[in-house]
C-alpha cells in the first residue's frame, strides 16, 4: 500500500461529525508492528506494519475529549479504529504529523502540527 491510498483510505474513513468539524492529522510512512501512541487509558498499539491517523473530533476543545486512531494495516488495508482522549503529540507541534483534513471553519491557531 502506498501513502497515496493510506491516505485516501482514511479520508474514507471520515464521519459525517467528523468532516463537519473535526481534523484529521496522519503520520506520512507507516510505523513499525509494535509502535504505540498515548491515547488516554490503554495505550494504542500497531500490531502490524500500519499507517497512523489521529482524528481530533473536537480540535477547539481542551485536552481530553473524544477522538480516535485509525491504524491502516500496510500490507492488507485492513483498518482498525480505536477510540481515545488524547492525542499523540503535546502542546508543541509536532513536525512528523501533518494535517491531511481540517473542518472548514476550524482555524489556523487550533491546529497541533503542520498541514
Amino acid at each position: 500500500m502506498t501513502a497515496e491510498k493510506a491516505l485516501a483510505l482514511i479520508l474514507s474513513m471520515l464521519t459525517p461529525q467528523e468532516r463537519a468539524q473535526g481534523v484529521a492529522y496522519a503520520l506520512p510512512n507507516p510505523v513499525a508492528a509494535g509502535e504505540s501512541f498515548s491515547g488516554g487509558g490503554a495505550p494504542v498499539v500497531a500490531a502490524t506494519r500500519a499507517y497512523v491517523a489521529f482524528i481530533d473530533r473536537e480540535p477547539m476543545a481542551n485536552w481530553g475529549h473524544p477522538a480516535r486512531y485509525l491504524l491502516i494495516d500496510a500490507e492488507t488495508a485492513k483498518v482498525t479504529s480505536v477510540e481515545a482522549r488524547f492525542p499523540p503529540f503535546g502542546p508543541k507541534k509536532d513536525t512528523k504529523w501533518r494535517v491531511v483534513y481540517r473542518a472548514a471553519g476550524v482555524p489556523d491557531t487550533m491546529l497541533a502540527a503542520p498541514q
